[in-house]
C-alpha cells in the first residue's frame, strides 16, 4: 500500500492555490523552519535542520503508520463482510493478527501462531497467549455459528475453521 505523498516547504503550504491541490492528496510532508507547526493526521512537519537520516527515519515511520491504518481498514472490511462482530475483543485480536502477519510476511509468522503472533499480541495487550488464542477461537466459532456457511465460501473457511486457516485466507485476499 503506497499512500499519495506530497513534499513541500512551509511557505508553499500556506498558499491558497496550493491548498486546493493538497486537499486532494492523502498525506503531506512539509519542511519547515517554523517550530510552531505540529504534525496532524495528514501532515508531517520536518524541521529544516533535520539530518538526512533523521528525516528519512521519520518519513518511513509516518508512511508505515499510514499504511497500517489503510491496511486495518481493508482487514476490518473483509471481516465485517464475513459478519464478524467488531464489538468482540477476539475480532480486534484477529485484525491485529492479520496486520502483523501481513507486515511480517517474510518472517513466516503465520506458520506458528502461538510462538509469533499470539506472543506479539500478548505483549501488546498485556495478556497471556492462551487468552489471546481463546478470544480469537471463540470469535471465529461464534461467527460461524451465527452466519450462513456460504458467506465463508470465498475464503475456504467452511472446510477447516482454525485461526491459522482464517488468517491465511484473509492474507490471500490482501494480495
Amino acid at each position: 500500500i503506497n499512500p499519495n505523498l506530497i513534499f513541500m516547504s512551509h511557505e508553499s503550504y500556506n498558499d491558497p492555490c496550493i491548498n486546493k491541490l493538497i486537499n486532494q492528496i492523502d498525506y503531506h510532508i512539509v519542511f519547515s523552519c517554523d517550530k510552531n507547526f505540529k504534525d496532524t493526521n495528514r501532515a508531517l512537519f520536518l524541521p529544516c535542520d533535520s539530518t538526512y537520516n533523521k528525516a528519512l527515519s521519520t518519513i518511513r515511520q509516518f508512511v508505515l503508520t499510514k499504511n497500517i491504518k489503510i491496511l486495518e481498514g481493508h482487514v476490518t472490511k473483509l471481516l465485517k463482510d464475513l459478519h464478524f462482530d467488531s464489538k468482540l475483543i477476539g475480532t480486534k485480536y484477529l485484525i491485529d493478527s492479520i496486520i502483523y502477519a501481513h507486515i511480517n510476511k517474510n518472517k513466516y509468522v503465520s506458520d506458528n501462531l502461538e510462538k509469533n503472533i499470539y506472543t506479539y499480541l500478548a505483549k501488546k495487550y498485556n495478556k497471556t497467549t492462551s487468552s489471546i488464542k481463546i478470544a480469537i477461537v471463540r470469535t471465529i466459532n461464534l461467527t460461524l455459528d451465527r452466519t450462513d456457511i456460504k458467506t465463508f465460501k470465498f475464503i475456504n473457511l467452511y472446510e477447516k475453521n482454525t485461526p491459522k486457516t482464517l488468517i491465511s485466507e484473509i492474507l490471500k485476499q490482501l494480495h
